[in-house]
Formats: structure tokens, C-alpha cells, sequence
């Protein structure tokens, strides 16, 4: 067996016994980049629909806003489809129009909140891997955004 054989056989030996390691080190670095950018993206959503709520309350002259069902459903459907219009892809992994109120304040302002339990890539292997299952819903998405009617 020559020298250069034994190396490429060595090599094959060393990538087996690295790239477990690597992955497990990776995978916790994927999972927060991806709860950032959907928390980013929910983010900007709720501030979406509280802009599109916020200019369409004030009904007629007398300047006190109302939310009707239709305007409520349309910014649900806004934070949830991306658009006012039901169906289309969901923004965001598991969310649903239950986890969306709009209300008006005390104050009379537009109030739009989401509650968001984050769904991981991986949560299917973490109570495998000996984490609890409690592990997997750990993360909850929160974001209220709250404006003047226009």
C-alpha cells in the first residue's frame, strides 16, 4: 500500500468523523438566521396591515374610526397572505388568522397583534436527540404595532 493511498483512506476516516460535529454546530446557527428573518418578516406584516387598518377606520366626517369585520378580516388576511385577498402562500410557516387581532384602544388607535409560536426545521429531531419536547415551542413570536387613524 503506498503512502498516497493511506492519506486518501485517512481523509475519509477524518471528513466521517467531522461532519457530525460540524452539523450539530451549524444546525443551531440555521435555526436563529431562520427566527430572525420570519420575526423581520412578521415584523413588517403587522406594521403593513396597522398602516392599511389605520387609513381605512375613520368612516364619514365624524372622526371617531371603526373597525368592521370586513376591514378586520382584510388586515388579517394582510399579515397572514400578503395581501387582502384570502389564499396565496402564508407569510410564514404555521401561521394562521387566529393568532391576528385587530382592535382599536382605549385611545381610539389602531392595534394589530400577532402571537406566533415559532416552528423549527429540526423540531421533529430534538426529542430524539434527548431535548425535551417543551424545546420545540420555546420561541414565540410576539409583535403589536399600534397607529393614529389617518
Amino acid at each position: 500500500m503506498t503512502a498516497r493511498r493511506r492519506q486518501r483512506g485517512l481523509a475519509i476516516v477524518e471528513a466521517t468523523l467531522a461532519l457530525p460535529v460540524l452539523l450539530v454546530v451549524m444546525m443551531p446557527i440555521v435555526e436563529i438566521g431562520r427566527a430572525f428573518v420570519q420575526y423581520a418578516e412578521l415584523s413588517h406584516r403587522v406594521r403593513a396591515a396597522t398602516r392599511y387598518v389605520a387609513e381605512l377606520a375613520l368612516s364619514g366626517t365624524t372622526g371617531v374610526p371603526v373597525i368592521t369585520a370586513e376591514l378586520a378580516t382584510a388586515a388579517t388576511n394582510l399579515v397572514v397572505y400578503g395581501s387582502t385577498a384570502v389564499g396565496g402562500p402564508v407569510t410564514i410557516p404555521g401561521l394562521s388568522s387566529a393568532e391576528v387581532a385587530v382592535t382599536l384602544t382605549a385611545d381610539n388607535q389602531v392595534n394589530v397583534a400577532v402571537t406566533h409560536p415559532y416552528q423549527s426545521l429540526v423540531a421533529g429531531l430534538l426529542p430524539g436527540l434527548g431535548f425535551g419536547a417543551d424545546i420545540v415551542t420555546a420561541i414565540t413570536m410576539t409583535m403589536t404595532a399600534t397607529q393614529r387613524p389617518l
